[in-house]
């Protein structure tokens, strides 16, 4: 009986995480793509409701969903839950930092970049269509987008301890064509057994026992976060090239 409360624990931590979009994945091919030199990166929203998520409390099995969101201390209000109020003391924007990164890694490679704000109907989805993207001149439109949840999270009652989580969706389209290029679902900290995404390990030092620890230190925790979105753009270059992580400069 213990081992198949555990593996519900586990599942219902998968089925709550995957709170986004559903994206194919669809590699990149350098040499049938070669013509691609000049990006247009969509903004990129900052997800509104970041905090410090339990999926390791049995709370999170108790009345199916409702306790899990009972047992994640969601608060409504971005002013009251202190895991926002750390982000903001920290100067700590997701949406900008991680579209500045990904700009960056994609200048290093030899692209065109030109940055443009999109408005979502949906925060934590991938555009739905590409036709109204201001990117006349540029040869691919990038969008990304962070899922329902992010901020830090354990994974289970077997994995209790707090980690950076940090879920992304990217996806790479011909400007003229509309064509999807490349297409990916990236997770960096949080991991999950039944997730296929890539997986990009967060360090030990960012991995806490306790919400309270998460939140003792604000520069250390949104430190952890941000060697995320390096990673998350590494990542994300690595693909377009084809290449290894080794090759990056």
């Amino acid at each position: 009986m213990y081992h198949v409360f555990i593996k519900l624990s586990v599942w219902l931590g998968f089925s709550l995480a995957l709170g986004g979009c559903v994206v194919s994945h669809v590699p990149f091919n350098p040499s049938e793509n070669q013509h691609i030199r000049s990006v247009v990166v969509v903004s990129i929203p900052t997800p509104p409701a970041a905090t410090i998520r339990n999926f390791g409390s049995p709370m999170a099995l108790v009345g199916g969903g409702i306790g899990a969101f009972a047992a994640m201390n969601v608060s409504a209000s971005e002013n009251k839950d202190p895991f926002q109020q750390l982000l903001v003391r920290q100067g700590f924007d997701f949406g900008k930092e991680m579209q500045e990164a990904i700009a960056g890694r994609l200048r290093k490679m030899g692209y065109a970049v030109r940055l443009v704000q999109m408005a979502r109907e949906n925060p934590y989805r991938l555009l739905g269509e590409y036709e109204k993207v201001p990117a006349a001149g540029a040869d691919a439109i990038l969008d990304c987008a962070n899922g329902t949840y992010f901020g830090y999270s354990n994974v289970s009652m077997m994995d209790r301890k707090f980690r950076p989580h940090i879920h992304v969706y990217v996806r790479l389209v011909d400007a003229k064509t509309k064509k999807v290029l490349y297409e990916d679902e990236i997770l960096y900290g949080y991991t999950n057994p039944f997730m296929t995404a890539a997986k990009l390990s967060a360090p030990d030092k960012y991995f806490y026992d306790s919400d309270e620890a998460v939140l003792a230190d604000g520069r250390k925790t949104v430190e952890g976060l941000r060697v995320g979105i390096a990673q998350v753009a590494d990542h994300i270059a690595v693909q377009l090239r084809g290449g290894t992580q080794a090759e990056l400069k």
